[in-house]
């Protein structure tokens, strides 16, 4: 037996925790779900599409679909035939079974399936006698809060070829134990939300005991563009949607190509974006014959950076095992400029302060 993932219609209803899928869709996604084609919301006997149809007039539907009622009911299933000689008739799941894990996933509103995310997870529980409907573990459901969402593609995990997805026909796939895995551990060390975390981490312990040490598998361009999921995540975190700024990223790489201009010599390694066990992330960690730096860069709001430049100072000390007042670990803050405050205050708890502007 193998797992399942899910391909469900974008649904937003409820969506101040998750994403939605609690829920009837706000009338602009009806609306984009019916004119996109969308099997069952464009379906002449769907609620939603006589809603529609009359100009969105009189009572909205109340769970009009599987989709709307995934949170309520912690079941999904493999909908039926529309067209052809078995139009109407159920689509049997039989390739999974009790204790095999659910993915659910869908494409959000004008994305391309390369896009699709993985939405939620759960442990099946019962497949029912007619084989079309399969209901979660209830201690086992998850549906993954939207900031993490944002960063999960199926596609580069489920083996494609040529770097072109395609889910074809039908409303699930399956997936083998080692994809699983990978999925699943790769979540569980880069979601921000706790709850889910540790979520997770049940499943996995549920599923499979002792999870093997699989790596990722990503097969997606997301992979090629983005590198690792968690640092990607992590970086997420360290600078917020908005991303890192222009002008601190043309710093932090200058000064990690020019590491002379700090006075340290003898550099065995330079690393950009080092990320220490607690998944905090510094700027740059140089790595000499004697002693560690981490440097961390400012442009012209600092203060805050010399309170970091404390606590990687004692990562990295720990990272090493050793002493957090160990003269081998120094911090150091580059900005562009320092006010008086913020040099008494690296004065006081022993960091380096580095003034530095690139000229445009």
């Amino acid at each position: 037996m193998d797992n399942i993932a899910f391909k469900c219609t974008y649904n937003n209803g409820g969506n101040y925790l998750t994403i939605g899928y609690n829920g009837t869709c706000t009338e602009d996604i009806i609306k984009f779900n019916i004119e996109a084609k969308r099997v069952w919301c464009s379906n002449l006997k769907c609620s939603c599409r006589v809603y529609y149809d009359n100009g969105f007039q009189g009572n909205k539907p109340e769970f009009p679909c599987m989709e709307s009622k995934l949170n309520r009911d912690q079941c999904f299933g493999g909908g039926t035939f529309h067209s052809g000689k078995r139009n109407g008739k159920i689509i049997k799941i039989r390739g999974t079974g009790k204790g095999k894990i659910a993915f659910l996933t869908t494409k959000f509103p004008r994305e391309k399936e390369i896009e699709r995310r993985i939405i939620g997870i759960f442990v099946i529980d019962i497949i029912t006698d007619d084989s079309n409907l399969i209901k979660a573990n209830k201690d086992y459901f998850i549906m993954i809060p939207s900031e993490d969402v944002n960063n999960l593609y199926f596609w580069d995990y489920y083996s494609i070829s040529n770097n072109k997805a395609d889910w074809g026909s039908g409303l699930f796939r399956y997936l083998d134990d080692n994809t699983t895995i990978a999925i699943l551990s790769d979540l569980a060390t880069s979601v921000k939300d706790q709850d889910t975390q540790s979520k997770i981490i049940d499943i996995l312990k549920y599923a499979f005991g002792k999870a093997p040490d699989i790596k990722p598998i990503r097969n997606g361009p997301h992979s090629n563009l983005t590198g690792d999921r968690l640092k990607k995540v992590l970086l997420l975190n360290k600078y917020g949607r908005g991303g890192e700024g222009q002008n601190h990223k043309e710093l932090k790489n200058y000064i990690a190509n020019n590491a002379n201009l700090l006075g340290i010599s003898n550099i065995k390694k330079i690393n950009i974006e080092h990320v220490f066990p607690s998944y905090d992330i510094v700027d740059i960690l140089i790595e000499t014959e004697d002693v560690d730096y981490t440097i961390e860069i400012e442009t012209n709001v600092v203060l805050p950076g010399c309170h970091q430049a404390i606590k990687y100072r004692a990562l990295r000390c720990s990272e090493k095992g050793l002493s957090l007042s160990s003269q081998l670990v120094k911090s150091i803050v580059v900005a562009w400029e320092f006010t008086q405050k913020e040099i008494l205050f690296c004065e006081k708890y022993n960091i380096g302060y580095f003034k530095y502007k690139l000229e445009k």
